[in-house]
């Protein structure tokens, strides 16, 4: 028989589970993106992009504000790290960069 707290115990997860989520739910909106990865190195973080791909700026702006610039390979993040809302900034952006390419019209079939 379940107890009380039974239903508690579904949504406090241990710090391992938390970070495999977020993992999960990254590279779910990484892959809506087309994506080809999300890295970090040297203090930076890179959202490889497909070639010729650009982001709206606002939706950049809005989420991440003036730290994230376009570079050659994609988005670049430098000194991420230092901003202890990173990780809810980072899911903001693809999820804006998400409905904002849904909703772009789509070219007609010629």
């Amino acid at each position: 028989m379940r107890s009380a707290a039974s239903p508690a115990r579904l949504t406090e997860q241990p710090p391992p589970v938390e970070h495999l989520a977020y993992l999960l739910r990254v590279k779910a909106r990484a892959h809506a993106l087309n994506l080809s990865a999300v890295t970090q190195f040297a203090g930076e973080m890179l959202l490889r992009v497909a070639p010729g791909y650009r982001p709206n700026p606002g939706i950049v702006l809005r989420a991440v504000g003036r730290d994230m610039r376009v570079g050659q390979l994609g988005l670049v993040w430098p000194g991420f790290q230092r901003d202890p809302a990173w990780r809810q900034k980072l899911l903001a952006l693809l999820d804006g960069l998400i409905r904002w390419e849904s909703s772009a019209p789509v070219p007609a079939a010629r």
